[in-house]
């Protein structure tokens, strides 16, 4: 799977400093970049990184990047997506991490790569579709709308004060004070 997002590219500790780190040097960068992670089954983890997925992560979109290759530090929010038949998926925002690299930096780095995880966009495929109903509706309503405004026809006008004429045009063209229509 690729990962994309804006999150740092450096990392968060100085020099020798070690997690969770005091200087927090992130950087947010104006330049999307992308990383392939691999989606793992929880069962794989503990060969992985050496311990048991937590019982609150069964059922996400669990993911795997080995080393300091995380998609934290500013990239929450950003997607998650694969190429399926030359098509680009979307298949989830990035969420979270635990004990990942400079991410969530309380917790301990397990030097390994810990775990990325996501709530799988097909768990809210209800919503989305009621979303896409919502601003369906919303786009026909506008339409319908525009359709009843009548289009006024603009009338063009011409007006005197003295040796003075000014033409005045619009669908509700008025003199000027001190003007009068010719």
């Amino acid at each position: 799977m690729k990962l994309h997002g804006y999150g740092n590219t450096v990392d968060l500790c100085a020099p020798g400093e070690s997690l969770p780190c005091k200087s927090n040097t992130h950087r947010a960068s104006d330049v999307p970049r992308s990383i392939s992670a691999t989606i793992r089954p929880a069962e794989d983890f503990p060969s992985l990184v050496g311990y048991q997925i937590p019982a609150r992560l069964l059922g996400q979109l669990l993911f795997f990047t080995p080393g300091k290759s995380s998609m934290c530090g500013g990239d929450s929010g950003g997607s998650l997506t694969t190429n399926y038949n030359g098509k680009l998926l979307y298949l989830a925002n990035i969420g979270t991490a635990e004990r990942i690299y400079a991410c969530g930096q309380s917790r301990i780095f397990d030097g390994k790569g810990g775990m990325n995880y996501s709530q799988p966009i097909y768990k809210y495929l209800d919503l989305i579709k009621e979303a896409e109903s919502f601003v369906a509706a919303q786009i026909q309503a506008e339409k319908a709308v525009a359709r009843t405004i009548p289009n006024p026809k603009k009338i063009n006008i011409t007006c005197v004060k003295g040796k003075l004429i000014k033409k005045v045009s619009g669908p509700n063209a008025k003199c000027p004070k001190g003007y009068k229509g010719k």
